[in-house]
């Protein structure tokens, strides 16, 4: 199951251990909270896609180009969040905390070359069947409030 943040859906795979649920962060969440170079993963990403390649092309790729910056980046967030002087409760310690946390739930899409990094191709594909549904429920609103129009 990939998600933005795994943290709702931790207890759920918990108590259902039977279904046997992998979880997989996405990338993009992650590395948005701290502004790092993560562009090579992204390359390989994008050339993979443009070049339609399938699952196991994708898988090997991911082990040869993109797992180095990955497991980089694993140890560069381990080592900040232990420096003394960034606390968990500043903007960059809470970054790195969150980070650290969902940085091992990429993992699977090194395993499995159907698996995304991201969730970014779904969020783009329902977000005009979301837009449409706010729409429909703002005019529903309108008209029975007198005509206020609110626009989103």
């Amino acid at each position: 199951m990939q998600s933005d943040g795994l943290r709702a859906y931790r207890t759920f795979i918990d108590r259902h251990p039977a279904l046997a649920i992998i979880p997989v962060s996405c990338l993009t969440r992650i590395t948005a909270r701290i502004p790092l170079l993560i562009g090579s993963i992204y390359q390989v990403e994008t050339r993979l896609r443009t070049q339609h390649a399938g699952p196991i092309e994708r898988q090997r790729a991911r082990w040869l180009e993109s797992r180095k910056p990955y497991d980089h980046l694993a140890n560069l967030f381990q080592r900040l969040g232990r420096l003394r002087g960034i606390t968990p409760r500043s903007k960059l310690g809470g970054a790195l905390a969150y980070a650290a946390s969902q940085w091992p739930h990429p993992e699977p899409c090194f395993m499995d070359g159907q698996i995304e990094f991201d969730n970014n191709l779904t969020e783009k594909a329902i977000r005009p069947t979301k837009r449409k549904r706010l729409t429909e429920h703002l005019s529903h609103f309108c008209q029975r409030s007198g005509g206020y129009g609110i626009y989103a």
